[in-house]
């Protein structure tokens, strides 16, 4: 379940809305915030991802389709400046984990 606490869906009406979601997995959080931004009178809704993985996406969600992607990736754990890290520990660590090191180290990516 994906729920927005304070959210005033009602002050995108009758603008464009870019959304910006950090990993792309089920497809879940990007479908609940297009229909939500749409039915409040959004003129256009828009996503981009830094992590696509395509993999991951649900049936039910399967037409969510970003228009700007970072990098689309294999089904695994990632950790990074941003991602899934408590914020006290943020500023410690750049991408590291030793199953997505060759992932990002073919993408050039430190």
């Amino acid at each position: 379940k994906v729920t927005f606490n304070g959210f005033n869906f009602k002050k995108a009406e009758g603008r464009d809305v870019l959304v910006v979601e950090d990993i792309l997995d089920t497809g879940l959080t990007l479908s609940v915030l297009e229909k939500e931004f749409m039915q409040n009178g959004a003129a256009r809704v828009t996503e981009a991802c830094l992590f696509d993985k395509p993999e991951r996406r649900l049936p039910q969600y399967g037409a969510v389709q970003p228009r700007f992607i970072g990098f689309t990736i294999p089904d695994l754990f990632i950790i990074g400046p941003t991602v899934e890290l408590p914020v006290s520990l943020r500023a410690r660590y750049t991408f590291a984990s030793p199953s997505v090191n060759p992932i990002f180290n073919k993408l050039n990516i430190s």
